[in-house]
């Protein structure tokens, strides 16, 4: 099963402190789910990047998707790609758990996952730009919100629920 992750977070960078909105789009075939929601401690674009990342690679771990065959994640940070492939880095601990679920090595790590960079605010319509774009606003959205809401999830559908 291949399944492709679009993320995009945002920060108030005149606001320390300030709290940062995420939102990401898991895609399975025809079917989507999406999450957007806020969370007050984070105020680095690239840490709320990496925070939306691990919260739709945690969501993969507990549902019963294997076997997957590649899980493909778009961001348009690319300091949040630098970041995941080290394997040291906390979040990549979550890809390992997906890879030893689905039945790989730990060193097969990126044979399983596929990090891209998504060029963001580029008005395309191919799949990357569609959903950054999705992403881009609602976690805009959720951000100045400042938490009035918590994480909602958006079209739901059968196969990951």
């Amino acid at each position: 099963m291949n399944i492709q992750i679009y993320t995009d977070a945002s920060v108030n960078v005149n606001n320390a402190g300030g709290g940062c909105g995420y939102a990401y789009i898991i895609k399975c075939y025809q079917f989507e789910y999406r999450v957007a929601g806020y969370v007050h401690h984070i105020d680095k674009i690239a840490k709320g990047e990496l925070y939306a990342i691990n919260d739709a690679v945690t969501l993969l771990f507990t549902k019963d998707l294997v076997p997957l065959t590649k899980v493909e994640i778009f961001t348009d940070s690319t300091e949040a790609i630098h970041r995941m492939k080290d394997i040291k880095h906390p979040y990549v601990f979550n890809l390992i758990g997906l890879a030893l679920k689905n039945g790989n090595r730990p060193s097969e790590v990126f044979d399983l996952i596929e990090l891209n960079h998504a060029k963001a605010h580029t008005g395309g319509h191919d799949d990357a730009s569609v959903m950054n774009r999705w992403c881009d606003k609602v976690s805009k959205q959720h951000r100045k919100n400042k938490g009035s809401f918590k994480a909602i999830i958006y079209d739901l559908t059968d196969i990951l629920l």
